[in-house]
């Protein structure tokens, strides 16, 4: 809230705020007369023409070929709204209403429905979820924005603490009162022991036997034995060390040995479908939740397509019937009163009641639905969902029961997402992540680092007394790079044989290599010089090296330069689609070649989050074969031990010079 809160502040005093969210003018609010769409929320919709769009009364007195014309127009605008800022409002976000800047009237509403064929007619579904000081608000013309945080994710795991005592969290002894000691899952003591492909699993904490078709390291299979036998447990994976590829493993062994739905979280659902698809070689018993899957090879999984008419019992199937009909009653009783509204506070006091008994039936709708998930959802082998989701659906996630969840990406989920997916029912946890590389991210930087929100569960428990579990052998790296971020960030960190076998970049003397330079970057955070050289040196590669566009991938830690690079791209590849991105967004993923543009360069000693030791080890990580960056290596290593370090590395392998390092060899 505290970024609302100052944007508000700043509109009321100025009247203004540069930098802030896109502020619409003259949008109404207008109620629903679609029944089918209103009982799956969108009872209201945000009218972003508002007065420009036609009405009525103005065209029916015109010839028809006139009419076509300013329909037309009509929707030609609504078309361009929904290609500008409005497409980006999310469904979930927080939207602000009031009648003028002076904010002495307030409406509070969340994003139910942001499809393309609503934007294109120049709407938004809209849930009312507070108004102040205001009366009717129907067909007003309003000042409208976007809150600056995205709210969803914050609501609902806030509504879902709220409903917490001690007594419903699980895992209490290691959350909060520090306990060291962990014992094993409860429900072992009620099953078979552990097999794998049909060989028996001796985990035995002394000297446990790994199952010869069970494709693990020594370090993995100790983490795997671990998270088996622990109720609580904590996995580190640096950069290339395969956690990902022990989580597929735990996953098929709990699956098949635990008889109970396995819950997979994730806090990006990119992550989320890439978990899958690994897994869905190995079972195809996957429910997935949540409607943003990108991967058509995952959309089979999604709960909306697997619930079909014999899974659901027909009593609840009656239920659904019979609440749907009195839906429609009172959808009917709020539509009349509407269209009779006299502008009168006795009129308005009647609707607002009509609407609160409309809403009430919605909500038992919607926990109709909710039981039709459960009864697809019980019989899964796994369950997949992101934290918002999971906290958004906490009901659900309680009927269930389930008693085993995993987390994904670990070290970027905040604390209370991690807690509100935890339920009084959860006797395995399992995280796996990095607390070295990405932090949970949070809408203000500085209120995130002086109360501590930009350290996790994970990273708070792995630094603490509960002794957590580090894979120490990467599969990534050629070494020269490895060298980069150990031992600078990874004390005891080795590389697989496999490593040593990369080819030589072709074309240049050097594998890694660091270009550094004195130009000065802009303001906003972008290197002009930067964009050219990057962009030469990946032209260079492609045309001359025979490289493709997908052996490389430029980076960069700041949006304006990532967005400078793809502006200026088409200058030097007619076709090339390069992978451009910055380097957040890149965490996770891998490439043959990574060119790095590190932007900052001044006289003030300034480099901004290059200082923070999780991004630079994100940055330096992401390459198998070749690295190459460009930056103002002084400014950095005079502002920074890490960089420090990194620069004595370079300097030992002959890596540092004033231009790229091109070469006439094969």
């Amino acid at each position: 809230m505290i970024p609302l809160r100052d944007y508000v502040c700043k509109l009321k005093e100025f009247g203004t705020a540069p930098h802030g969210p896109e502020i619409y003018e003259d949008v109404c609010i207008v109620l629903n007369a679609d029944f089918n769409n209103a009982k799956r929320h969108e009872m209201l919709f945000v009218d972003v023409i508002g007065k420009k769009r036609p009405m009525e009364e103005d065209i029916k007195n015109i010839s028809l070929t006139k009419q076509k014309k300013k329909l037309a127009r009509d929707r030609k605008l609504a078309q361009k709204l929904a290609r500008g800022k409005v497409s980006a409002i999310k469904a979930g976000s927080l939207l602000l209403f009031t009648t003028s800047r002076n904010f002495e009237n307030l409406i509070l509403a969340t994003v139910t429905n942001t499809h393309i064929y609503l934007l294109n007619l120049g709407y938004l579904g809209i849930e009312n979820v507070r108004q102040y000081n205001i009366g009717t608000f129907y067909d007003r013309p309003l000042l409208m924005f976007e809150a600056p945080a995205f709210f969803e994710p914050y609501n609902n795991v806030y509504s879902c603490l709220n409903t917490y005592g001690e007594d419903k969290l699980s895992m209490k002894q290691y959350i909060i009162d520090g306990e060291s000691n962990v014992s094993p899952p409860r429900y072992l003591q009620r099953t078979k022991p552990y097999s794998y492909d049909r060989e028996k699993l001796s985990l035995d904490t002394t000297k446990p036997t790994k199952p010869k078709s069970l494709p693990l390291n020594e370090s993995q299979f100790n983490a795997y034995c671990k998270a088996l036998t622990h109720e609580f447990c904590l996995i580190q994976g640096p950069p290339g060390t395969g956690k990902t590829h022990l989580s597929v493993h735990l996953v098929r062994t709990l699956i098949s040995n635990a008889k109970t739905p396995t819950v997979i979280i994730t806090y990006t659902n990119d992550s989320l479908d890439k978990f899958l698809l690994k897994l869905s070689c190995y079972t195809s018993n996957i429910l997935r939740f949540g409607s943003q899957t990108r991967l058509p090879e995952i959309s089979k999984f999604n709960v909306q397509f697997q619930t079909t008419n014999e899974m659901v019992n027909p009593c609840l199937k009656r239920l659904y019937y019979v609440v749907n009909e009195e839906f429609k009653t009172k959808f009917a009783i709020v539509q009349q009163m509407h269209s009779n509204f006299d502008g009168s506070e006795e009129s308005y006091q009647s609707l607002l009641a009509a609407q609160r008994a409309l809403r009430d039936v919605q909500e038992k709708l919607k926990t109709i639905r909710i039981m039709f998930q459960f009864y697809v959802a019980r019989k899964a082998d796994i369950i997949a969902m992101t934290s918002t989701f999971a906290a958004r659906n906490n009901f659900l996630f309680r009927l269930l029961q389930c008693k085993i969840v995993i987390f994904e990406e670990a070290a970027e989920i905040l604390e209370s997402h991690v807690l509100a997916c935890l339920t009084e029912y959860t006797e395995h946890v399992i995280m796996i992540g990095d607390h070295l590389q990405l932090k949970p991210y949070t809408s203000n930087y500085g209120n995130s680092l002086t109360s501590q929100l930009n350290i996790s569960l994970f990273e708070r428990l792995f630094v603490s007394n509960l002794k957590g579990y580090t894979l120490n052998v990467q599969y990534r790296m050629r070494p020269c790079i490895a060298d980069l971020i150990h031992p600078t960030f990874y004390t005891d960190l080795k590389n697989d044989y496999s490593v040593n076998n990369y080819p030589v970049i072709r074309n240049m003397d050097k594998n890694l290599y660091f270009y550094t330079h004195f130009w000065n970057e802009e303001c906003s955070f972008f290197n002009l010089y930067e964009v050219m050289k990057i962009l030469e040196l990946a032209k260079f590669l492609i045309e001359k090296a025979s490289y493709t566009a997908n052996d490389i991938v430029i980076l960069s830690p700041y949006a304006k330069q990532v967005e400078c690079l793809k502006s200026e791209a088409p200058k030097y590849f007619e076709s090339t689609n390069l992978n451009i991105s910055t380097v957040d967004s890149f965490q996770g993923l891998e490439a043959n070649i990574v060119l790095l543009s590190l932007v900052r360069s001044n006289n003030k000693e300034q480099i901004g989050f290059l200082k923070e030791k999780n991004r630079i080890c994100v940055a330096l990580s992401r390459a198998k074969q070749g690295l190459y960056i460009i930056g103002n290596l002084p400014l950095l290593a005079g502002c920074s031990e890490s960089w420090r370090s990194i620069e004595q590395i370079l300097k030992s392998q002959d890596a540092i010079g004033n231009a790229f390092p091109f070469s006439n060899k094969e």
